[in-house]
């Protein structure tokens, strides 16, 4: 449940960031679709269906990585050009990501029980549990 809640926060934040107009610049509007990207690998992992394959969100797992401490600490994405922020206030930014990574962490290197046809998986999420259990069963014959 605590995942779910997660999810919702994470998104919420991100349409508030996009209508409130954060993403100005290129580079800020490139890191809005990385956002997004990472927020469909969570999604996958909080409700335990496959989008895409295991070695693409692996791929997408360690540049979001690399990107994110790139961003924050070299191209500092979200400061203010003249009173940049302290070292320490840019590791407190970045502690709210970590459920994030943790869960395209597993999302993408730790092997899923369940893994179904990708075209599917959106469909799966949206039927109530028993349907997929259904729907599941009738595929694995």
């Amino acid at each position: 449940m605590l995942w779910k809640i997660y999810l919702v926060i994470v998104a919420m934040l991100a349409i508030i960031s996009l209508v409130r107009g954060m993403f100005q610049t290129p580079i800020q509007k490139f890191d809005f679709v990385v956002s997004i990207i990472t927020w469909i690998g969570l999604f996958g992992f909080v409700f335990d269906i496959q989008i895409l394959t295991s070695i693409v969100w692996k791929c997408i797992f360690l540049f979001s990585v690399i990107w994110t401490l790139t961003a924050v600490f070299v191209f500092r994405l979200y400061e203010e050009r003249d009173e940049p922020l302290p070292f320490i206030f840019k590791v407190i930014g970045i502690i709210p990501t970590l459920p994030l990574y943790y869960g395209l962490y597993q999302y993408a290197f730790k092997k899923r029980q369940r893994w179904i046809i990708p075209s599917l998986s959106f469909l799966l999420c949206f039927l109530h549990k028993s349907s997929q259990q259904m729907l599941i069963k009738m595929l694995s014959r």
